[in-house]
């Protein structure tokens, strides 16, 4: 097939049909990437000035894994047409695969106010201020892209887990987007209108924007019920997830898959990748069934899975990128369950269940849920150790002289009441330092930024250390520099806290305020005995860091002792944890579909 149709496009090139000649090179391209590739150059060379076959080339620059020069073709049509939707968008994201943030975030603030496709550069704005750690921004931006399509999963998806970084859309945001936008009264005014909407950030009103852009997608409860009757043997469950690899979703599956009764269970894992990593090899050789989906072919990848005759179907997703939502609204398994993905509710109702425990998700907030808690004993996630992980080492204090607080969250956590929180515990311990890890910062420009919100704090630029990515084992050896880590909010840490005290870095925590949120870091803290670390109030907060700045011989104490606390707690019982979560998913079978599992 793919041999009759180069030869068509040659001949087409040949008679100058160089329209019907592009049509043929992108249905190539659905079949034959490198091949496309080597088509749309030769019509480039015929059509230079074509916007059309310039993008298509570097579309597959891309999809070929040739970045360097697909940012270069990228780059070369922006000039050429700034006004060109789809070339910002990629341009944009080309340059987020080089770690260049905020160049992206230029790009597309200076397309936005040019094209026409204004839903789509408004979302792909919003993705790259959330890697450049400007969440509110980023939520100003999802708002006008669904006020201009709501039906549009990713940009829902994409909007909702942004929610949950963001306590408020604060006036220096919005008059720091409306001075770049002068000139362009519409979109001023679109910024202004998103900005009332999103006024007070609270629990309830984050609950309920899941409900309600749930149902404008149409996720609506579904009578098909996949699984039928469970047949007497094994019963099969089915994970979900795109983010089975070196991911906290894959770390947090990597002991239940090694640990699930075979002679109870048939385990199935659904994902868009049959290999990525270390960690994707060692989930696949657990598992009985590994089972591929094409993300491309929505309705192929619900057909597959529900061929799969599954009883129980896990989402370890929620809003999180690259999710199968739009999949579980229209139910894959009598009983559906969010676990370990998203620390809130999906807002589907056709999710029934939430695995949870009684800190993470206290009674109070059941009704904030759309799900019904399915409560384990101790923490709702295991820890499997890393193997590769260094020793903790000496307390850091004691050869520097200060006392290093660090967190390696990702970026957008770092929102601006946790800059505040952290610049008061840096005042409040005069000679401390903070060291800040995570991607984003990859992007010097994105570290001058931050430099310049701790400035406004008062803090000076010497005291504020930043790092960039590093392979698991790099990250854990790094907090051999950090004697406290810090914990953000209102988005509370998750494998970040279990990593730092696995390293033997202890997290101060604040309690969470707001319903409906998963609180992780404090379950782990309860879990591994660290309960004096978690703080009603930012003044306890404070006055523990001062506390402890000023008693470095028994942190020093903490830390030498604190991997063996750890190793003994239920939360690194990988095989307890998964006889829990298997008499879990047992209660939700018998309470949804009135009969016990055989």
């Amino acid at each position: 097939m793919i041999l009759h149709a180069v030869t068509y496009f040659r001949l087409l090139l040949q008679k100058g049909v160089y329209e019907e000649a592009f049509l043929t090179a992108v249905e190539v391209a659905r079949h034959d990437q490198q091949q496309a590739l080597d088509l749309f150059n030769e019509l480039l060379q015929l059509l230079p000035d074509s916007l059309q076959v310039r993008y298509n080339y570097a579309l597959m620059l891309e999809k070929t894994g040739q970045q360097t020069e697909a940012l270069q073709q990228y780059r070369l049509l922006f000039e050429q047409a700034p006004d060109y939707g789809k070339a910002a968008i990629g341009y944009a994201r080309m340059l987020e695969r080089h770690s260049c943030y905020v160049q992206a975030v230029e790009v597309l603030r200076q397309a936005v106010t040019l094209s026409a496709d204004l839903p789509e550069i408004a979302a792909a704005l919003g993705n790259s201020l959330v890697m450049a750690g400007k969440a509110e921004a980023a939520l100003l931006w999802y708002g006008i892209a669904l006020s201009g399509n709501r039906y549009d999963r990713t940009v829902v998806s994409n909007f909702l887990y942004t929610t949950l970084m963001v306590t408020e859309i604060s006036p220096v945001t919005l008059m720091s987007e409306a001075v770049l936008l002068a000139g362009n009264i519409g979109l001023v005014e679109n910024l202004y209108k998103q900005a009332a909407w999103l006024e007070e950030l609270t629990g309830q009103k984050i609950v309920s924007l899941h409900k309600q852009l749930a149902r404008h997608l149409g996720y609506a409860e579904n009578s098909f019920h996949a699984g039928g009757t469970v047949e007497p043997g094994r019963i099969r469950i089915g994970y979900i997830s795109a983010d089975l690899y070196t991911h906290p979703v894959g770390f947090f599956l990597e002991g239940v898959v090694q640990n699930h009764d075979r002679n109870h269970w048939e385990v199935f894992i659904f994902a868009p990748y049959a290999d990525r990593d270390r960690l994707t090899q060692k989930l696949k050789t657990s598992v009985e069934h590994w089972i591929l989906l094409d993300d491309s072919d929505r309705q192929g990848a619900l057909i597959r899975i529900r061929e799969c005759n599954l009883a129980i179907a896990i989402d370890m997703a929620g809003h999180t990128g690259g999710n199968y939502l739009d999949l579980f609204a229209q139910r894959l398994a009598p009983v559906q369950i969010a676990w370990g993905g998203y620390p809130a509710t999906t807002g589907l109702f056709t999710m029934d269940y939430i695995v949870a425990d009684p800190i993470a998700l206290p009674r109070s907030d059941e009704i904030q849920y759309s799900e019904k808690p399915l409560r384990l004993p101790y923490d709702y996630v295991s820890f499997s150790p890393p193997e590769e992980a260094p020793l903790p080492g000496p307390l850091p204090a004691l050869s520097t002289g200060y006392l290093t607080f660090g967190s390696f969250n990702t970026v957008q956590k770092l929102s601006g009441a946790t800059i505040r929180l952290w610049s008061k515990i840096l005042r409040a311990v005069p000679d401390s330092r903070l060291l800040l890890k995570a991607r984003g910062f990859d992007d010097p420009l994105v570290c001058v930024d931050f430099w310049e919100q701790f400035a406004a704090e008062g803090i000076d630029k010497n005291r504020i250390s930043f790092e960039g990515y590093s392979p698991r084992v790099c990250l854990l050896e790094a907090y051999q520099k950090v004697d406290i880590s810090l914990d953000p909010v209102p988005y509370q840490g998750g494998v970040t806290v279990l990593e730092s005290l696995w390293m033997g870095v202890p997290t101060l925590v604040l309690q969470g305020n707001r319903s409906g949120f998963v609180r992780h870091a404090e379950s782990h803290l309860m879990s591994v005995g660290l309960g004096d670390w978690i703080f009603t109030s930012q003044e306890e907060y404070l006055a523990k860091a001062v506390a402890v700045s000023r008693n470095l011989r028994q942190l020093a104490e903490l830390r030498a002792g604190l991997r063996q606390q750890m190793a003994a707690s239920a939360i690194c019982d990988t095989f307890g944890f998964t006889r829990d979560l298997e008499a879990a998913y047992e209660r939700a079978w018998q309470e949804c579909c009135g009969e016990n599992i055989p």
